[in-house]
């Protein structure tokens, strides 16, 4: 196996699903207003069963067919107080259960609606018990899934907790921010729900996440006690490096309050994210609450066929291979148009598969038909085509990823590359510019074959140009196998009087086998570390392109201004082609649970493209 280099970035990573925590500046109280959005009622699940399940970065959501349409959750962290079955509850094992000085004091459940889940890489259930969940009778399908902004941008306990307005904090940067940050998971991972609910007109029916610590090492984020209460170390310590803290905001003050002290914190309800998943054949997509899986809105799109989250979180594309349209979807809560179609491009009829460049410059769309296949790209600044390639190396294409730009790291090419998987196992290179040292177009195809392969995914746990690929081995076991940039010269090289890949070199550097008979479905990676609340690294080209606050999607994050992965992964998901779910360490390829018979047809966690 080879190394992953995130792993011995200097800097602060925490937790096997935790959180990465830098120094706090000082804060500087701000108040955001919030659109106002219509919301179900507390319901979820099948037949109405209440549904309180594991936020990202802990959670891996499948997606499952017809026959069952509806999403499952993995649970990487197990130690939350969500819906379960009491007698297979690992909550009491959380050893924050019963500790003193814990605010909110946290208890066994005592029902299946606060029981927790069963442990680390299981499912999560209902009040039912059961492990589909967002499942309707509306709903048909669901072939694919994005996880996009999150939820507390909206929902939110500022209008009934006066100590959560203005002193969110972004864990990386010690700065004043909206919204819950990627890098961080609350505690408990989802808290209990409550009846009757603290605020139901915007969905806050659980408890607060664990207040705060106010004691810690220097650097941390701690609240001034007092007025702010004090609180413990976090005893849940699931990776022993650095010792664990709480995020969560104070609890109302007493009435009359005394004078507001804005004691920081970095997460609050709404724990989870707005989740979008594909309904091909009600052909709409559907908005879930992530946390509780209620359905929070719809948008019809004709013919759609696949989706692609920008990374600063504020368009989804949604591809129609009937129609040869991508459509972009507004999922910025704070815009006028919020989930709303802004603008259609026409890139074709058999549009299949997208994927946007890390940095937000280009959108890759593969548009199929025909034994041929072609690649549009449409840029990321505009939302209009900008090249439209039509390549002999381009053969039915099936799947495609793009990788960050090389700027002070792995090769440092100067360029990005794009992967494009075609039916019969081959993968055509595009290469972006500049022309002078980039060719802005498809120049090859890598010397690599796959057969029958059926997805890829691109690495966010290496800086480099990495990606996976599912497809079939000896004796038609399924493999997933990754491949990266390896060799070759360093820095930028000229396109003119030189071979395409100008000697570089890729290589297949990792296997993975044992994954049942077939090709697999999907594949998926666990961001439990990750740098999200980090700024994305920026294009040195592409003037213009807007760029999340926190948590974006790039692959390459700025740690005190150097680059660094995105997150660094420990286990790869694989939904296998006989419909169920593996999760396999991606140190010694061992398995390390596996789950049958879901019917799982996609996989998504955060860096998903």
């Amino acid at each position: 196996m080879t190394n992953n280099p995130s792993r011995t970035l200097a800097g602060l990573i925490l937790t096997a699903c935790a959180a990465s925590i830098a120094p706090l500046a000082a804060q500087v109280p701000a108040v955001v207003a919030t659109p106002e959005l219509v919301r179900t009622p507390i319901q979820g699940g099948q037949g109405g069963a209440l549904v309180n399940a594991p936020v990202a970065p802990e959670a891996i959501y499948i997606a499952r067919g017809r026959g069952g349409a509806g999403i499952s959750v993995l649970d990487l962290n197990g130690y939350g107080q969500g819906t379960g079955q009491l007698a297979t509850s690992n909550f009491p094992n959380n050893p924050n259960v019963g500790s003193p000085g814990v605010v909110p004091a946290l208890v066994p459940g005592s029902s299946n609606r606060d029981a927790g889940g069963a442990g680390p890489l299981t499912l999560t259930t209902d009040e039912f018990g059961n492990d589909l969940l967002g499942a309707e009778r509306a709903l048909r399908d669901v072939s694919d899934l994005a996880i996009g902004q999150p939820l507390d941008l909206v929902y939110n306990n500022s209008a009934i907790n006066p100590s959560v307005v203005g002193s969110q904090l972004n864990p990386a940067t010690g700065t004043t921010t909206a919204g819950n940050t990627i890098t961080i998971a609350p505690h408990p991972n989802p808290p209990r729900l409550i009846f009757p609910a603290p605020n139901p007109r915007v969905g806050i029916e659980a408890e607060e996440p664990t207040v705060t610590s106010s004691v810690g090492p220097a650097g941390y984020p701690i609240t001034q006690s007092p007025p702010c209460l004090p609180s413990p170390l976090n005893l849940l310590a699931l990776d022993t490096r650095f010792p664990g803290i709480f995020y969560g905001p104070q609890p109302a003050p007493p009435s009359p309050p005394p004078p507001l002290p804005f004691c920081p914190y970095t997460s609050r309800q709404q724990i989870g994210h707005f989740l979008y998943g594909l309904d091909a054949q009600s052909q709409e997509v559907v908005v879930w609450n992530s946390n509780r899986f209620t359905v929070l809105d719809r948008v019809r799109v004709l013919g759609a066929s696949s989706m692609a989250m920008a990374p600063n979180l504020k368009w989804l594309a949604v591809a129609s291979d009937l129609t040869g349209l991508v459509v972009f979807v507004d999922t910025d809560p704070f815009s006028p148009s919020f989930h709303r179609i802004v603008q259609r491009v026409w890139v074709g009829r058999g549009a299949k598969t997208m994927a946007w460049q890390p940095e937000g410059e280009d959108l890759l769309v593969t548009v199929a038909g025909r034994g041929r296949g072609d690649l549009v790209v449409i840029g990321g600044n505009d939302l209009r085509v900008r090249k439209a390639i039509r390549s002999h190396l381009i053969t039915d294409p099936i799947d495609v990823v793009a990788t960050a730009r090389q700027v002070r790291f792995a090769r440092s090419t100067g360029t990005w590359f794009g992967y494009v998987l075609n039916r019969d196992g081959s993968i055509a290179l595009f290469e972006s510019g500049p022309d002078a040292i980039g060719a802005d177009d498809v120049v090859a195809q890598l010397p690599l074959q796959f057969p029958g392969a059926t997805t890829l995914q691109p690495d966010p746990g290496a800086l480099g140009a990495g990606a996976y690929v599912a497809h079939v081995g000896r004796g038609g076991q399924g493999i997933v196998r990754r491949f990266d940039l390896t060799g070759g010269p360093v820095g930028p090289q000229p396109v003119r009087g030189l071979p395409p890949l100008r000697g570089r070199v890729w290589t297949i550097t990792d296997s993975y086998t044992g994954l049942g008979n077939g090709a697999p479905r999907d594949l998926a990676l666990d961001d439990c570390v990750n740098h999200g609340a980090w700024p994305d690294a920026r294009s040195p080209l592409v003037p213009g392109l807007d760029y999340a606050e926190h948590s974006g999607k790039g692959h390459v994050k700025l740690v005190d201004g150097a680059p660094a992965a995105a997150s660094s992964p420990t286990r790869l998901i694989v939904a296998t082609a006989q419909g169920g779910v593996r999760v396999v360490d991606l140190g010694d390829g061992s398995e390390l649970a596996r789950h049958d018979r879901l019917g799982a047809v996609a996989l998504a966690h955060y860096w998903r493209q």
